[in-house]
């Protein structure tokens, strides 16, 4: 059985906040679990691969972020935490400014807090973050 979609996330998660390129990332999914794509781990390879994420320096989490538990029909952790990364990467911060992203939330989302993101919030959330990581890095080349 394949992984679950947060784990995924997790996995990818990881992979953007080591800066690991899709071509490392893949040769250690084929020589830790044997796999070529997230897709077809499963729950041992992922733990494995976690286990070698955590090794190289991966946090799952800041320690001062708050954590929302699983709530049905909100943003999961690992969208959350993808949010979160962006942020990180597009401002070139080692923490995340939650009051700026806050103010972002609400000047551009309408949502006033990560808290209340909601399930179909996340995606859109998500993408606008990944169109303006990529406008920066299109004015940096």
């Amino acid at each position: 059985m394949g992984l679950s979609k947060s784990q995924t996330a997790i996995l990818h998660v990881a992979k953007n906040q080591l800066a690991i390129d899709d071509d490392t990332y893949r040769t250690i999914l084929v020589k830790l679990t044997g796999e070529v794509t997230s897709k077809d781990i499963d729950r041992a390879g992922f733990e494995t691969v976690m286990g070698y994420f955590e090794y190289l320096g991966f946090r799952p989490m800041d320690s001062k972020a708050p954590r929302y538990g699983n709530r049905a029909g909100f943003a999961s952790f690992a969208q959350l935490e993808l949010i979160r990364q962006l942020w990180r990467e597009i401002h070139r911060e080692g923490e995340v400014n939650e009051e700026a992203l806050a103010g972002w939330l609400l000047k551009y989302q309408k949502v006033s807090a990560m808290r209340f993101i909601t399930a179909a919030m996340a995606p859109k959330i998500i993408t606008a973050l990944k169109g303006w990581k990529a406008r920066e890095r299109s004015k940096a080349a």
